[in-house]
């Protein structure tokens, strides 16, 4: 076979893949201090958190990150890089009492817009932005330099008399950005 017709055999598949809706795939595994990158190593540190760091290699559909999670003030973090340690973003894990009225409206019109039923299994306000006005808010709690929240919700959802679990993000107001159906790896084959 051609490379060209290889190309054009693979585009076509990618394409069909986005026609059908998105998915998340992810695996992860942890990695060593020493593997992690040296700025992903500082900025966390940085953060002075009291308890220890677990790091992580996260491999996905989109590129692979490194990932440092900690709990600190009953609070759950997760801070993501990418491979060369660059930040991209910081999630902390809340309850649903804790997001404002108004976005938890939002958020349910949503989700009874997309799904005949559904249940909520994890919520985490998503921090992004530059580096030192993220290590200033998670610090100081409050900032009034510029930064992007979002929301990263798990649902279990029942679509088109389908039941799966997806991953939702929501603006900082609750409207919806984008929906994954979250994958599994496949377990049909035992692993010894």
């Amino acid at each position: 076979m051609s490379n060209k017709f290889l190309l054009v055999t693979g585009f076509i598949i990618f394409v069909i893949q986005l026609s059908f809706g998105q998915t998340k795939y992810e695996k992860e595994y942890r990695i060593p201090l020493e593997e992690v990158p040296m700025t992903a190593r500082l900025f966390v540190d940085s953060l002075n958190f009291s308890k220890k760091i677990k790091w992580y290699y996260e491999e996905n559909l989109l590129g692979n990150s490194v990932e440092a999670k900690v709990k600190s003030d009953q609070k759950k973090y997760s801070i993501e890089f990418d491979t060369l340690g660059k930040l991209q973003d910081i999630e902390i894990q809340l309850d649903w009492g804790e997001i404002l009225p108004e976005v938890r409206r939002n958020i349910t019109s949503n989700l009874k817009a997309n799904f005949t039923s559904h249940k909520i299994y994890k919520i985490q306000i998503q921090y992004s932005g530059n580096p030192q006005n993220l290590l200033s808010l998670i610090k100081r709690g409050t900032t009034k330099e510029i930064y992007t929240t979002r929301y990263e919700i798990v649902v279990k959802g029942r679509k088109e008399k389908k039941v799966n679990l997806y991953e939702i993000t929501f603006t900082d107001n609750g409207e919806i950005i984008d929906i994954a159906r979250i994958i599994f790896r496949n377990t049909d084959n035992l692993e010894f």
